[in-house]
Protein backbone atom coordinates (compact mmCIF):
# COMPACT_ATOMS: atom_id res chain seq x y z
CA UNK A 1 0.00 0.00 0.00
CA UNK A 2 1.12 3.54 -0.73
CA UNK A 3 -0.08 6.83 0.79
CA UNK A 4 -3.60 7.80 -0.30
CA UNK A 5 -3.72 11.56 -0.79
CA UNK A 6 -6.99 13.43 -0.21
CA UNK A 7 -7.44 15.52 -3.37
CA UNK A 8 -10.99 16.66 -2.60
CA UNK A 9 -13.50 16.02 0.19
CA UNK A 10 -14.14 12.29 0.14
CA UNK A 11 -11.78 11.73 -2.81
CA UNK A 12 -8.40 10.08 -2.32
CA UNK A 13 -5.65 9.24 -4.79
CA UNK A 14 -3.15 6.46 -3.92
CA UNK A 15 0.21 7.80 -5.07
CA UNK A 16 3.81 6.66 -5.19
CA UNK A 17 5.83 9.68 -4.04
CA UNK A 18 9.59 9.07 -3.95
CA UNK A 19 12.83 10.95 -4.56
CA UNK A 20 13.80 14.59 -4.39
CA UNK A 21 14.22 17.33 -6.95
CA UNK A 22 12.10 18.56 -9.86
CA UNK A 23 8.73 16.79 -10.01
CA UNK A 24 7.92 14.15 -12.62
CA UNK A 25 4.27 13.08 -12.69
CA UNK A 26 3.66 9.71 -14.39
CA UNK A 27 0.13 9.02 -15.68
CA UNK A 28 -0.71 5.40 -16.46
CA UNK A 29 -2.70 3.92 -19.31
CA UNK A 30 -5.93 1.93 -19.52
CA UNK A 31 -6.87 -0.40 -17.86
CA UNK A 32 -3.73 -0.39 -15.77
CA UNK A 33 -2.31 1.28 -12.67
CA UNK A 34 0.71 3.07 -11.27
CA UNK A 35 2.47 -0.31 -11.13
CA UNK A 36 3.21 -0.09 -14.87
CA UNK A 37 5.80 2.59 -14.01
CA UNK A 38 7.79 0.48 -11.51
CA UNK A 39 11.07 0.42 -13.47
CA UNK A 40 10.71 4.06 -14.51
CA UNK A 41 10.14 5.17 -10.92
CA UNK A 42 13.21 3.25 -9.76
CA UNK A 43 15.46 5.05 -12.25
CA UNK A 44 13.97 8.56 -12.15
CA UNK A 45 13.72 8.78 -8.36
CA UNK A 46 17.51 8.94 -8.10
CA UNK A 47 17.39 12.44 -9.57
CA UNK A 48 13.76 13.60 -9.38
CA UNK A 49 10.74 13.61 -7.13
CA UNK A 50 8.51 11.09 -8.86
CA UNK A 51 4.74 10.93 -8.45
CA UNK A 52 2.87 7.94 -9.87
CA UNK A 53 -0.82 7.99 -8.89
CA UNK A 54 -3.65 5.56 -9.51
CA UNK A 55 -6.29 7.36 -11.53
CA UNK A 56 -9.92 7.25 -10.38
CA UNK A 57 -11.02 3.62 -10.00
CA UNK A 58 -7.74 2.08 -11.12
CA UNK A 59 -5.20 0.17 -9.02
CA UNK A 60 -5.71 0.90 -5.34
CA UNK A 61 -8.16 3.74 -6.04
CA UNK A 62 -11.86 3.07 -5.55
CA UNK A 63 -14.49 3.84 -8.19
CA UNK A 64 -17.06 6.38 -7.03
CA UNK A 65 -18.81 7.79 -10.10
CA UNK A 66 -18.51 8.05 -13.90
CA UNK A 67 -15.66 10.30 -15.04
CA UNK A 68 -14.28 12.06 -18.10
CA UNK A 69 -10.71 12.64 -19.26
CA UNK A 70 -11.10 16.22 -18.02
CA UNK A 71 -12.13 14.93 -14.58
CA UNK A 72 -8.94 12.86 -14.41
CA UNK A 73 -6.86 15.93 -15.32
CA UNK A 74 -8.60 17.89 -12.57
CA UNK A 75 -7.74 15.08 -10.15
CA UNK A 76 -4.05 15.46 -11.05
CA UNK A 77 -4.26 19.16 -10.33
CA UNK A 78 -5.94 18.34 -7.02
CA UNK A 79 -3.04 16.04 -6.21
CA UNK A 80 -0.49 18.80 -6.86
CA UNK A 81 -2.47 21.20 -4.68
CA UNK A 82 -2.79 18.64 -1.88
CA UNK A 83 0.97 18.01 -1.96
CA UNK A 84 1.63 21.78 -2.04
CA UNK A 85 3.63 21.50 -5.25
CA UNK A 86 3.79 24.93 -6.81
CA UNK A 87 6.75 24.64 -9.18
CA UNK A 88 6.12 23.59 -12.82
CA UNK A 89 6.14 19.83 -13.25
CA UNK A 90 7.26 17.36 -15.91
CA UNK A 91 4.17 15.44 -17.04
CA UNK A 92 4.45 11.99 -18.64
CA UNK A 93 1.34 10.26 -20.00
CA UNK A 94 1.00 6.92 -21.76
CA UNK A 95 -2.00 5.98 -23.91
CA UNK A 96 -5.07 7.05 -21.92
CA UNK A 97 -2.61 8.91 -19.70
CA UNK A 98 -1.73 10.92 -22.80
CA UNK A 99 -5.38 11.88 -23.26
CA UNK A 100 -5.35 13.08 -19.67
CA UNK A 101 -2.08 14.93 -20.30
CA UNK A 102 -3.64 16.86 -23.19
CA UNK A 103 -6.51 17.89 -20.92
CA UNK A 104 -4.07 18.92 -18.18
CA UNK A 105 -2.06 21.00 -20.68
CA UNK A 106 -5.24 22.74 -21.84
CA UNK A 107 -6.34 23.66 -18.32
CA UNK A 108 -3.12 24.07 -16.38
CA UNK A 109 -0.38 24.80 -18.90
CA UNK A 110 1.30 27.29 -16.56
CA UNK A 111 1.98 24.32 -14.27
CA UNK A 112 3.95 22.45 -16.94
CA UNK A 113 7.71 22.50 -17.38
CA UNK A 114 7.95 19.66 -19.89
CA UNK A 115 5.52 17.24 -21.52
CA UNK A 116 6.10 13.62 -22.55
CA UNK A 117 3.55 11.86 -24.76
CA UNK A 118 4.01 8.08 -24.88
CA UNK A 119 2.15 5.74 -27.22
CA UNK A 120 -0.97 7.89 -27.35
CA UNK A 121 -3.22 9.73 -29.80
CA UNK A 122 -4.10 13.38 -30.30
CA UNK A 123 -7.35 12.96 -32.20
CA UNK A 124 -10.65 11.82 -30.78
CA UNK A 125 -12.26 8.54 -31.75
CA UNK A 126 -13.88 8.09 -35.12
CA UNK A 127 -17.61 7.31 -34.98
CA UNK A 128 -16.74 3.64 -35.53
CA UNK A 129 -14.09 3.70 -32.81
CA UNK A 130 -16.44 5.38 -30.34
CA UNK A 131 -19.17 2.86 -31.14
CA UNK A 132 -16.74 0.02 -30.48
CA UNK A 133 -15.83 1.48 -27.09
CA UNK A 134 -19.51 1.78 -26.15
CA UNK A 135 -20.03 -1.83 -27.22
CA UNK A 136 -17.15 -2.89 -24.96
CA UNK A 137 -18.62 -0.89 -22.08
CA UNK A 138 -22.01 -2.54 -22.61
CA UNK A 139 -20.39 -5.98 -22.80
CA UNK A 140 -18.46 -5.44 -19.56
CA UNK A 141 -21.67 -4.30 -17.89
CA UNK A 142 -23.39 -7.54 -18.98
CA UNK A 143 -20.73 -10.23 -18.60
CA UNK A 144 -17.77 -8.78 -16.70
CA UNK A 145 -14.21 -7.85 -17.56
CA UNK A 146 -12.51 -11.11 -18.56
CA UNK A 147 -13.44 -11.10 -22.26
CA UNK A 148 -12.49 -7.45 -22.67
CA UNK A 149 -9.12 -8.04 -21.00
CA UNK A 150 -8.34 -11.11 -23.08
CA UNK A 151 -9.19 -9.25 -26.26
CA UNK A 152 -6.99 -6.26 -25.47
CA UNK A 153 -3.92 -7.94 -23.99
CA UNK A 154 -2.38 -9.15 -27.29
CA UNK A 155 -2.51 -5.60 -28.69
CA UNK A 156 -0.45 -4.12 -25.89
CA UNK A 157 2.93 -5.71 -26.57
CA UNK A 158 5.03 -6.76 -29.53
CA UNK A 159 5.54 -10.35 -30.65
CA UNK A 160 9.13 -10.18 -29.41
CA UNK A 161 7.96 -9.17 -25.95
CA UNK A 162 5.41 -11.99 -25.87
CA UNK A 163 8.10 -14.52 -26.78
CA UNK A 164 11.06 -13.21 -24.80
CA UNK A 165 9.49 -11.44 -21.82
CA UNK A 166 6.41 -13.42 -20.74
CA UNK A 167 6.69 -11.88 -17.27
CA UNK A 168 5.73 -8.50 -18.77
CA UNK A 169 2.60 -10.02 -20.29
CA UNK A 170 1.72 -11.64 -16.96
CA UNK A 171 2.15 -8.37 -15.05
CA UNK A 172 -0.10 -6.61 -17.54
CA UNK A 173 -2.70 -9.35 -17.25
CA UNK A 174 -2.72 -9.11 -13.46
CA UNK A 175 -3.12 -5.32 -13.51
CA UNK A 176 -5.94 -5.49 -16.02
CA UNK A 177 -7.89 -8.14 -14.14
CA UNK A 178 -7.76 -6.03 -10.96
CA UNK A 179 -9.63 -3.19 -12.67
CA UNK A 180 -13.31 -3.16 -11.75
CA UNK A 181 -16.18 -3.46 -14.21
CA UNK A 182 -17.43 0.00 -13.26
CA UNK A 183 -14.04 1.57 -13.93
CA UNK A 184 -13.63 -0.15 -17.30
CA UNK A 185 -17.13 0.81 -18.36
CA UNK A 186 -16.67 4.45 -17.34
CA UNK A 187 -13.21 4.70 -18.90
CA UNK A 188 -14.40 3.32 -22.22
CA UNK A 189 -17.26 5.80 -22.35
CA UNK A 190 -14.92 8.62 -21.33
CA UNK A 191 -12.39 7.76 -24.03
CA UNK A 192 -15.16 7.46 -26.62
CA UNK A 193 -16.28 11.02 -25.89
CA UNK A 194 -12.85 12.58 -25.37
CA UNK A 195 -11.90 15.80 -27.09
CA UNK A 196 -9.59 15.90 -30.09
CA UNK A 197 -6.41 17.93 -29.76
CA UNK A 198 -5.21 17.17 -33.28
CA UNK A 199 -5.78 20.74 -34.49
CA UNK A 200 -4.19 22.29 -31.39
CA UNK A 201 -0.82 20.57 -31.36
CA UNK A 202 0.81 23.69 -32.77
CA UNK A 203 -0.22 25.58 -29.62
CA UNK A 204 1.93 23.41 -27.35
CA UNK A 205 4.86 25.60 -26.33
CA UNK A 206 6.46 23.57 -23.53
CA UNK A 207 9.37 21.29 -24.48
CA UNK A 208 7.81 18.00 -25.56
CA UNK A 209 9.07 14.46 -26.08
CA UNK A 210 7.02 12.10 -28.24
CA UNK A 211 8.00 8.47 -27.70
CA UNK A 212 6.55 5.31 -29.26
CA UNK A 213 7.25 1.64 -29.74
CA UNK A 214 8.17 0.66 -33.29
CA UNK A 215 5.61 -2.16 -33.24
CA UNK A 216 2.80 -0.28 -31.48
CA UNK A 217 -0.46 -1.51 -33.01
CA UNK A 218 -2.69 0.91 -31.08
CA UNK A 219 -0.88 4.24 -31.43
CA UNK A 220 1.24 3.59 -34.48
CA UNK A 221 4.70 4.97 -35.03
CA UNK A 222 3.46 6.82 -38.12
CA UNK A 223 0.65 8.47 -36.16
CA UNK A 224 2.95 9.45 -33.31
CA UNK A 225 5.47 10.92 -35.77
CA UNK A 226 2.69 13.13 -37.10
CA UNK A 227 2.05 14.38 -33.56
CA UNK A 228 5.74 15.16 -33.13
CA UNK A 229 5.89 16.98 -36.45
CA UNK A 230 3.01 19.26 -35.42
CA UNK A 231 4.37 20.22 -31.99
CA UNK A 232 6.94 22.99 -32.45
CA UNK A 233 10.45 21.89 -31.50
CA UNK A 234 9.38 18.52 -30.13
CA UNK A 235 11.72 15.56 -29.84
CA UNK A 236 10.79 12.25 -31.46
CA UNK A 237 11.96 8.81 -30.26
CA UNK A 238 11.02 5.38 -31.61
CA UNK A 239 12.02 2.36 -29.51
CA UNK A 240 12.78 -0.69 -31.68
CA UNK A 241 10.98 -4.04 -31.50
CA UNK A 242 8.49 -3.08 -28.79
CA UNK A 243 4.79 -2.32 -28.83
CA UNK A 244 2.37 -0.08 -26.92
CA UNK A 245 3.83 -0.59 -23.44
CA UNK A 246 7.24 0.99 -23.97
CA UNK A 247 8.08 1.60 -20.26
CA UNK A 248 7.50 -2.08 -19.48
CA UNK A 249 8.73 -3.70 -22.69
CA UNK A 250 11.93 -1.66 -22.97
CA UNK A 251 12.40 -0.18 -19.49
CA UNK A 252 16.12 0.63 -19.71
CA UNK A 253 15.92 2.35 -23.10
CA UNK A 254 12.71 4.15 -22.16
CA UNK A 255 14.21 5.50 -18.93
CA UNK A 256 17.42 6.56 -20.70
CA UNK A 257 15.50 8.53 -23.31
CA UNK A 258 13.26 10.10 -20.67
CA UNK A 259 16.21 11.09 -18.48
CA UNK A 260 18.09 12.59 -21.42
CA UNK A 261 15.06 14.70 -22.30
CA UNK A 262 14.38 15.83 -18.74
CA UNK A 263 18.03 16.86 -18.25
CA UNK A 264 18.13 18.89 -21.45
CA UNK A 265 17.91 22.61 -20.70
Amino acid sequence: MVPSIEIAPGRRMPTIDVGEGPVVLLVHGYPLSKEMWSETVSVLSKSYRVLAPDLHGFGESTFQSPFSMADLAKDLNGLLIALQIDQPINLVGLSMGGYVAFEFWDRYRSKLSKLVLCDTRAQGDTPEGAANRIAIADQVHRIGTAKSVEGMLPKLVSEQTRLNSPQVVERLHEMMLKTSESTIESAQRAMASRRSFEDRLGEIEVPTLVIVGEMDAISTSKEMKTIADRIPGSQWVELPKVGHMTPMESPREFSEQLLAFLRRS
